[in-house]
């Protein structure tokens, strides 16, 4: 939940790339942050349109598959 914290603590200050990265990393520890990820894919659309946000997401998704 630590790195939930610090993933949203990112997106306040408006660094999308790291948050996203910190989300994923704490994702791959532990699954239930992935109640959490609706509120962010909506946060990623706000900030950054379609396009970003399907970008960002997808990075969530290469982090965990790799």
């Amino acid at each position: 939940m630590g790195m939930l914290f610090v993933a949203i603590y990112l997106f306040q200050n408006k660094h999308w790339n790291y948050g996203v990265l910190v989300f994923s990393l704490g994702l791959g520890i532990k699954m239930s942050l992935l109640l959490a990820l609706p509120a962010i894919a909506i946060l990623l659309y706000q900030a950054s349109g379609p396009t970003g946000a399907l970008g960002q997401l997808s990075y969530i998704f290469q982090v965990q598959v790799s």
